[in-house]
């Protein structure tokens, strides 16, 4: 499934943040270096839009088309509790998706995600990240319901990097791609689809 390789960016993601806290000398001559990490703990919140519109594709059908849709709108709350480990909450919206050849009949996904951020804050302010949660997500069909149930579980992924400058480091800019990936039952079989979108936002530490 395509979602593997998500797994693997972040077991990457990890190693690396593992041999910079290796490189580190864990000595009395760096209290600097433990003060500055121990400060970047603490609540934030942002958001976001998708200046590139979202896509719904088939990780069962890699020959499927995709269906456009419009563009996505995030909002976010979340805790730092150091360099590397973030957790956060979001909702998006994924914008308005028309099934082709449905006389008008579309999709407008939203779903509510929890997730851990993985990292590193370096200390000219960029933190390159990934993540990866769990949500659920509505399908939001229009103008008709064709489902039984138009809501599902979903593993929520993302890869991406903020940047908060210097000497400020409470506004900071963050572009993410980010998607949720769901199974969806079409009556007669099962099909895992994924609904993706490159965002840009900004966020606020306190």
């Amino acid at each position: 499934m395509k979602i593997l390789p998500i797994s693997a960016l972040l077991l990457a993601c990890t190693a690396v943040t593992a041999n910079a806290q290796e490189q580190t000398p864990l000595t009395s001559e760096t209290p600097a270096a433990s003060t500055n990490a121990a400060s970047d703990a603490g609540f934030y919140v942002g958001g976001s839009f998708g200046f590139i519109k979202s896509e719904i594709t088939s990780l069962d059908d890699s020959d499927a088309d995709g269906i456009e849709g419009g563009n996505s709108l995030k909002l976010l709350a979340g805790y730092k509790i150091n360099r590397i480990v973030s957790v956060e909450a979001s909702y998006v919206n994924y914008g308005e998706h028309k099934v082709p050849g449905a006389g008008g009949y579309a999709w407008k996904p939203t779903a509510i995600n929890a997730s851990a951020n993985l990292g590193y804050t370096f200390d000219n302010g960029v933190r390159p990240f990934a993540y990866a949660g769990l949500g659920v997500l509505e399908l939001n069909e229009e103008p008709i319901s064709v489902f039984d149930d138009s809501s599902a579980g979903t593993f929520h992924f993302g890869l991406g990097v903020e940047f908060f400058p210097t000497p400020s480091k409470n506004f900071g800019l963050r572009l993410a791609w980010e998607g949720n990936a769901f199974n969806i039952d079409l009556g007669t079989e099962d099909e895992t689809l994924e609904v993706s979108s490159l965002n840009l936002g900004v966020s606020y530490r306190f």
